[in-house]
């Protein structure tokens, strides 16, 4: 009891909720049906999305310069790109990386800014960047990444089979054929177990391509004193070394894979060639090269068969962007003598010049004659390397003229990054096409590759 009252006075003469329910349960029970049946109407009817849209508000900025020490990179690059991203009202912070040969900024936009307008402001800076002057020589270009937040909703691999049975016994038959006829021009002196190391190819070579790294091979066997009597085989679908030794076969693979490492570069093994395998008695060629069956499928033709893959989902409209990785770009290598070129009174810097003048991809415009238009389509771009080869370079005494044929050699090929064993980053070739959609469903599909 306080102040006069006693506490059932008190109790009667204050609300009190939760009094209130235990006394009048039926209401109690009523209101949580309700509440319950309210939840379960808003759980079905809520928006539902597989790839809901979160505006990621952060971007990147990478600028490449080869060679390029840390504190250069971050006075003459770094620097002027941070300067064009803090041209934007809306950046909220600014991080960045300067690293030998590369510099790196992130950038992070107002975290209160509606997700509507991040795409607006990203583009703004991208314009911004576009506009970056005063880059080192061989700096650049700037390269914005923005896309964080979309979804790889679907990813689609391609990867080739390895030659069929019926194409290891076409090669096998050639390879056997072409070891056996090599061996009958000459006689074994040392009576040493005779050997060929054999390394498939994709395509025919010029010989003037394979001839000196092949010769530098037998050399290197030589001062190895792991073989003798050694003979370079070049033909249309493999090369090889043929010679005396009593090395054993993971011996003579051992110098062929150390040659390859400290000799060659990567650029100078084809990433469609075959592993490298020793052949002792031709009736064994069949399933030594088995062992080794390289792929399929080149990687041009996995290139078009994933360009045409890429083509065909840009054509659906839920499909929002369609990237292929794993693609190695193609060049073409130029093997000349500087004996012959000096001969001629021409340097190396002369060769670029010279086919960047015969090499032309630019509009050649419009005529107008007699009240009609005609548009000028110029001639002389290189559609293959056959073509580069026959360009004039110089004339010789009598003015005859010399094309590049005389002193230099050019083949097709992929540029990769070198590797343990001077191949292909990795023996199961394959191509990666990665869809990012906005649709609320998405089927899966596979396809395997015909074989």
């Amino acid at each position: 009891m306080a102040h006069g009252k006693s506490d059932n006075q008190i109790i009667q003469s204050k609300h009190n909720i939760s009094r209130f329910f235990v006394e009048q349960r039926q209401i109690s029970w009523v209101m949580l049906i309700a509440v319950c049946v309210w939840g379960v109407y808003s759980y079905r009817n809520m928006p539902q999305r597989k790839d809901p849209d979160t505006p990621v508000k952060s971007a990147v900025a990478i600028t490449v310069w080869p060679g390029g020490k840390p504190e250069k990179i971050e006075q003459l690059v770094t620097r002027k790109v941070e300067e064009k991203i803090a041209q934007n009202a809306r950046v909220d912070k600014i991080r960045s990386i300067s690293r030998t040969n590369f510099s790196v900024v992130y950038v992070d936009l107002d975290e209160n800014m509606p997700g509507s307008q991040v795409g607006k402001e990203l583009d703004d800076i991208a314009l911004k960047l576009g506009t970056v002057s005063g880059l080192p020589d061989g700096a650049g270009p700037v390269n914005f990444i923005k896309d964080f937040g979309d979804t790889a909703a679907l990813m689609l691999t391609v990867a080739s089979p390895k030659v069929s049975e019926t194409g290891i016994d076409l090669r096998a038959k050639a390879v056997s054929d072409a070891i056996t006829r090599r061996r009958k021009q000459y006689a074994t002196e040392d009576g040493g177990r005779r050997f060929t190391i054999v390394i498939g190819l994709a395509q025919a070579v010029s010989p003037r391509v394979v001839q000196e790294p092949l010769n530098l091979f037998t050399d290197y066997l030589k001062d190895k004193k792991a073989a003798s009597e050694m003979h370079v085989i070049v033909e249309p679908g493999f090369v090889g070394v043929d010679g005396v030794s009593e090395e054993s076969d993971e011996a003579l693979l051992g110098y062929t894979r150390q040659f390859i490492n400290d000799r060659l570069q990567a650029s100078d093994f084809h990433p469609d060639s075959w592993p490298p395998v020793v052949i002792r008695d031709p009736k064994e060629t069949r399933s030594r090269l088995a062992s080794v069956a390289g792929d399929k499928y080149s990687y041009r033709q996995m290139d078009d068969f994933t360009d045409l893959i890429e083509k065909t989902l840009k054509g659906v409209p839920q499909a929002s962007k369609v990237a292929r990785s794993g693609i190695l770009p193609e060049k073409v290598f130029l093997l000349y003598s500087q004996e012959r070129i000096a001969s001629y009174g021409l340097k190396t810097s002369d060769l670029s010049n010279i086919l960047g003048a015969r090499n032309i991809t630019l509009a050649g415009g419009q005529l107008e004659a007699a009240g009609k238009n005609f548009s000028i389509d110029p001639s002389g771009e290189f559609k293959s390397e056959k073509e580069i080869g026959d360009v004039s370079v110089a004339q010789t005494n009598l003015g005859a003229p010399v094309s590049h044929h005389a002193f230099s050699t050019f083949t097709n090929g992929a540029t990769h990054k070198a590797t343990g064993n001077a191949r292909a980053p990795s023996r199961s070739r394959f191509r990666c096409v990665r869809v990012n959609t906005s649709a609320n469903s998405v089927r899966r599909s596979t396809k395997r590759w015909p074989k």
